[in-house]
């Protein structure tokens, strides 16, 4: 507070001067902090930290996970469809009857893929099932592509 008076009554502003118990916080010192005693002991790697499982036991997982990969893989399915329709264009089928999202994307059917040129009556569609796929009307309707009268349903064999 003397500090502070004399300062008043001088007209200049006091500075406060840093005490030797504390030393003062500079720029440096406030972006580069000394180093304490947790951040100076060895630590332990990331990756081992977040293992939940000894390194053999991670291994035979790894491995495990591979197999049922390629198991998958063989066990996938195609199937090739054809829809012609008619009085409706294949852009406005896809706009406004075709479901984006069927319920069993991601289930029992692995992927949809679908082919048409928007101003013409035909869509090309195939299939990826995670097994042996069902029959084609079946497919189709799991597929999200609703069959109508004005539907005409073909299977190709490739």
């Amino acid at each position: 507070m003397l500090g502070r008076e004399a300062g008043a009554a001088t007209g200049e502003s006091a500075d406060v001067q840093p005490s030797p118990r504390r030393p003062a916080l500079t720029r440096e010192r406030a972006m580069n902090p000394p180093p304490t005693a947790t951040q100076d002991a060895p630590r332990e790697p990331a990756r081992a930290a977040q293992r939940s499982h000894p390194p053999a036991r991670a291994e035979a997982i790894l491995a495990s996970q591979k197999r049922r990969r390629h198991r998958d893989r063989r066990e996938l399915a195609t199937q090739h469809l054809t829809l012609l329709l008619d009085g409706i264009t294949a852009g406005d089928y896809l706009t406004w009857v075709h479901d984006p999202e069927p319920h069993t994307l991601a289930r029992e059917l692995r992927s949809v893929q679908l082919q048409a040129d928007p101003l013409d009556q035909r869509i090309d569609v195939l299939l990826t099932w995670n097994g042996h796929p069902p029959p084609a009307q079946a497919a189709a309707t799991a597929a999200g592509l609703t069959l109508t009268p004005e539907t005409e349903l073909r299977t190709s064999h490739h």
